[in-house]
C-alpha cells in the first residue's frame, strides 16, 4: 500500500482509537501526525534525507522503538508505545488484529498545543521565570545524561554537521537561504572551527559530550499543570546529531525563542543554564545558535521544496526559513543589534502586502500608519475614512502626530531590542530623516544590556 493511501485510510474517523469524532492531520516533512482528542499518532514518512533515514519498513520500526525510549527520559507519561497498523478485512488498514503489518505507528497522549513554551510566549503567557524553568530543566537532563563519545565534540565531527547544512541548502538554491547569507555563514563558521580546536576539544574532554535531546525548541517544550515540564520529540535517527556537546543542545532553545523575538527571554535561559550547570558556554553559544538556526532553515527549505509553489504550505515555510536564515546571521555577527526597517511609496503600491511577510522573517513588531492615524482620530479600526491627501485625517497636523507616535514607539520597542517594520508611505523626507535619527540613537545605545544575556557578565 503506497503511504498516501495509507494516511488517508489512517484519517478516516473509527480507524485510529478514539477518533471516532474526527482526526486532524499535520505533516512535517519527515512525519504525518494524527490527532485525535486525547492522543497523537506519529507515522513515519519513507523518506531518506542522508541525516534522517526512515526509507524501510525496519529502519522506521526501530526508529519508532528507539524514539519512545529516548523521549522518555524527558516526557515519561507522553510516549505510550509503538502500534503496528495491519491488514485488516478486505485489505482496509486497522489497528489491532492479527493480519499482515503494514507499518508502525508511534503513540503519544496528546498535549494541548496552547501549553507549549512557543505558544505561551507568543500569547504572553510565559515570560523570564517560566524560561529559567525550563532552562534548570534542561541542567538537571544534561547532568544525568549518559556520557557520548568524545569525538563527536571536535572539531572534525562538528564541521561535518555543520558543512552538511550548507551541502544541502545549496541543493534547493534560493529556497531556504539568500545565497549571500549562506556565503558569509559559511565563512563565518569555517573561521570558528579553525580557531576553535583547542576550545572544542577542552569541552570534549571535560565531559561535555552527552546523549542530548537534539532539537529542543520551544514548540516542543509544554508547560504542563502544577508546574510541570515534558519535552518531547527528540532525535532518535541520527546519533551524531544527538550525541552532540550539551552547548549545541542549549543553544537550540536559546536560537529558537530568540528567532521568534524574544531575546530577553532567551538571554534568561542562557544565564539560567549557565548558573545551574556551571557551564559557562565561553565562546560556543553564538556559534551553535547560528548553526541551529542554519538546520531550521534548511529543514523549512526541505518542506517548502516538497509543495507545489501555489501552496499557502510552501509560503509559510518559505518565511519561516527566511526567519531562522536571519536569527542565523544575526547569532554569526554579535553583538546583535535591533533592526529598524520602514516601508515607502505611494498609497495601494504594496507596502502592507511588504511589510507583513518582512515583519515575520525578522520576528519583528510591525505598526502601522494607518492603524495609528485611525487611533489618534478615536475611529474604529474597521471603519474607512475617504478623504484628499490634506483633508481629515490626513491633514499636516495629523501627518505630524501619526510619524511622530509611530516613531516614538519603534523608540520603545528597539530600546527593549525587539526589531520593528514601521508600515507606511514615509513620502516626506522630515518623516524619512526621523526614522534614520531613531535609528541612529538606538545602534549608539545597542550594547543591549536588557535584552539578551547571551554572555557571560
Amino acid at each position: 500500500m503506497e503511504q498516501g493511501e495509507l494516511v488517508r485510510w489512517l484519517a478516516a474517523p473509527g480507524v485510529l482509537p478514539g477518533s471516532a469524532d474526527g482526526v486532524e492531520v499535520r505533516e512535517t516533512h519527515a512525519s504525518v501526525v494524527f490527532l485525535t482528542r486525547e492522543r497523537a499518532f506519529k507515522l513515519k514518512k519513507p523518506v531518506d534525507f542522508g541525516f534522517l533515514d526512515y526509507s524501510t519498513p525496519g529502519r522506521r520500526l526501530r526508529m519508532c522503538r528507539r524514539e519512545v525510549a529516548l523521549n522518555r527520559r524527558l516526557a515519561p507519561g507522553v510516549y505510550l508505545g509503538v502500534r503496528a497498523v495491519r491488514e485488516g478485512p478486505g485489505g482496509a488498514p486497522c489497528i489491532g488484529g492479527r493480519g499482515r503489518v503494514i507499518d508502525h505507528l508511534v503513540e503519544m497522549r496528546r498535549l494541548a498545543d496552547e501549553d507549549s513554551l512557543a505558544a505561551r510566549l507568543a500569547l504572553g503567557e510565559a515570560g523570564e521565570a517560566e524560561c529559567r524553568a525550563v532552562a534548570a530543566a534542561i541542567a538537571r537532563f544534561h547532568a544525568t545524561a549518559p556520557a557520548g563519545e568524545a569525538r563527536r565534540g571536535r572539531v572534525p565531527a562538528v564541521r561535518v554537521s555543520v558543512m552538511e547544512n550548507f551541502r544541502q541548502l545549496a541543493e534547493m538554491p534560493g529556497v531556504a537561504m539568500p545565497a549571500e547569507f549562506q556565503a558569509a555563514l559559511r565563512a563565518k563558521a569555517a573561521r570558528f572551527l579553525r580557531d576553535s580546536r583547542r576550545v572544542l576539544a577542552a569541552r570534549a574532554a571535560a565531559g561535555a559530550v552527552r546523549e542530548c535531546h537534539g532539537d529542543l525548541r520551544a514548540e516542543h517544550v509544554y508547560l504542563t499543570a502544577g508546574d510541570g515540564i515534558e519535552v518531547i520529540d527528540c532525535i532518535e535517527f541520527n546519533r551524531r546529531l544527538s550525541e552532540i556537546d550539551v552547548a549545541a543542545d542549549i543553544a537550540f532553545l536559546v536560537m529558537d525563542v530568540a528567532a521568534a523575538g524574544h531575546w530577553h527571554e532567551a538571554g534568561a535561559i542562557a544565564e539560567e543554564y549557565r548558573e545551574r550547570s556551571g557551564d559557562a558556554l565561553e565562546g560556543v553559544l553564538e556559534f551553535y545558535a547560528a548553526y541551529r538556526a542554519v538546520v531550521r532553515a534548511k529543514v523549512a527549505g526541505l518542506f517548502a521544496s516538497g509543495h507545489a509553489p501555489d501552496d499557502p504550505a510552501r509560503e509559510n515555510a518559505l518565511i519561516e526559513a527566511r526567519r531562522y536564515a536571519w536569527a542565523a546571521l544575526e547569532f554569526a555577527t554579535p553583538p546583535r543589534r535591533p533592526v529598524l526597517a520602514i516601508t515607502g511609496g505611494l498609497t495601494g503600491t504594496g507596502k502592507s502586502w511588504l511589510a507583513e511577510p518582512l515583519a515575520a522573517v525578522l520576528a519583528a513588531e510591525r505598526l502601522n500608519a494607518d492603524r495609528v492615524r485611525k487611533e489618534l482620530g478615536a475611529v474604529p479600526a474597521g471603519v474607512r475614512v475617504p478623504a484628499g491627501p490634506d483633508e481629515g485625517l490626513y491633514r499636516p497636523e495629523m501627518n505630524v502626530a501619526v510619524y511622530g507616535a509611530l516613531l516614538e514607539r519603534a523608540a520603545t520597542a528597539l530600546a527593549a531590542g525587539r526589531n520593528v517594520v514601521l508600515d507606511g508611505t514615509f513620502r516626506r523626507e522630515g518623516d524619512r530623516a526621523a526614522a534614520a535619527a531613531v535609528a541612529a540613537a538606538a545602534a549608539r545605545c545597542s550594547s543591549r544590556s536588557n535584552a539578551p544575556r547571551l554572555r557571560k557578565k
